[in-house]
């Protein structure tokens, strides 16, 4: 037996430390199962909630790739509460609260960060923007929506501009950064096509609500799809002749990714991945800038010598959205008969005279969807027109 004396008072510390870590998790358990009892299950977040923090103290690269990774299967805190009126994505936006703090008290503690980043012309664009936003936030008609509106863009540019580029100081943190939200999405992906399948996968109507909780609609999930496809096929271009099993691993995730995009019935990513092998094709050639702006402006000076024309022929279409994929994409320019394409005409033109109406200060961030109801015309509502935006989309 080790005589009393050996003990040291470093090893007596260690010994009182763990006996304190034992009771305090015992009053814990003792307390959250009275608690859940009670049917108050909230305290059972509490060691999530530590474990982010230590992680976000010691490691908050890694904690930005977890929220990189919980930002495609996070919900809406109305999904879960129903009749709350403040919303919040979880668990994307508390951990990016978090981030935003510790990446303020790092920066005003050690100042460990390249501060190259706030002079470079996107940042400083960035900037103008945040300030812009926080004038029209005091003349706002709706001050606590537009000023969430700012919170908001703050926290999200602090994490995935701010402590983003310090990431990407490693270039293969970019890849990894990607790829955490590949794989994350294809969880989305996987779960929208079991519930689809149970409709029929042809099934236009039922492509509008499988994707939620986490999307609202079909048409922010492919967007989200649209903008990861030319990533994707950029990693094919980089392991060519180097990694073969990356490079078929990452043709069956693009393959995945195109059927997706294809069963999300969003006309408007197909038509921006079009557009975007479209700019792919100019980079590739190298086409100079100039020559594109000239052919642009052409284009754009021949369109408008026609547009009577083109109206009338726009106005002939009576395509609409349908689950025949043909049908559907010869809808996209159906402007007379098709309730999508018209809602957001609709929402353009009340954007436009709310615009007229308070043409420098506006509105207030984030309003729109709360003040455009009084600026519809009745001739121009459609079937899906509503007061509170929840039909349609602009």
């Amino acid at each position: 037996m080790r005589p009393l004396a050996s003990i040291t008072p470093s090893r007596l510390s260690d010994k009182g430390d763990t006996l304190w870590v034992y009771i305090i998790s015992l009053l814990f358990v003792v307390l959250n199962t009275v608690l859940i009892a009670y049917e108050f299950y909230w305290l059972s977040l509490l060691p999530i909630l530590f474990v982010v923090l230590l992680v976000a103290v010691f490691a908050i690269d890694k904690l930005l790739l977890i929220a990189v990774f919980v930002t495609p299967l996070s919900v809406q805190l109305s999904e879960l509460v129903k009749g709350n009126d403040f919303n919040l994505s979880l668990p994307s936006e508390p951990l990016l609260i978090a981030i935003t703090l510790i990446l303020l008290m790092k920066f005003l503690h050690d100042g460990n960060f390249d501060r190259k980043i706030f002079f470079h012309p996107v940042t400083i664009a960035i900037l103008l923007n945040l300030v812009w936003i926080t004038i029209t936030c005091i003349t706002s008609t709706m001050p606590l929506v537009s000023v969430k509106f700012l919170v908001a863009r703050i926290w999200f540019l602090a994490a995935f501009y701010l402590l983003a580029s310090q990431l990407f100081r490693k270039v293969e943190n970019i890849g990894r950064y990607t790829w955490v939200y590949v794989l994350s999405f294809l969880i989305v992906i996987g779960y929208a096509w079991v519930r689809h399948s149970s409709y029929g996968f042809f099934s236009q109507q039922a492509a509008h609500f499988v994707v939620q909780p986490f999307y609202n609609d079909h048409t922010s999930y492919g967007a989200t799809l649209a903008m990861l496809i030319p990533m994707l096929i950029a990693f094919i271009m980089i392991f060519e002749g180097k990694d073969l099993g990356r490079r078929i691993s990452t043709w069956l995730v693009l393959v995945l990714f195109l059927v997706a995009t294809i069963f999300s019935y969003t006309r408007a990513a197909w038509v921006s991945i079009v557009g975007a092998l479209g700019v792919f094709i100019l980079i590739r050639l190298r086409i100079r800038f100039f020559y594109v702006a000239v052919l642009g402006i052409v284009v754009l000076g021949a369109l408008y010598s026609y547009r009577s024309e083109l109206k009338i022929m726009l106005e002939q279409n009576r395509r609409v959205s349908s689950e025949d994929l043909v049908e559907h994409v010869k809808s996209i320019s159906n402007v007379a008969t098709d309730a999508s394409n018209l809602e957001r005409l609709n929402r353009w033109s009340c954007a436009w005279r709310m615009f007229r109406e308070k043409p420098l200060l506006g509105w207030g961030p984030g309003t729109l969807m709360f003040k455009y109801a009084p600026f519809q015309l009745e001739r121009e509502k459609t079937e899906i027109s509503t007061n509170s935006a929840d039909l349609g989309n602009a």
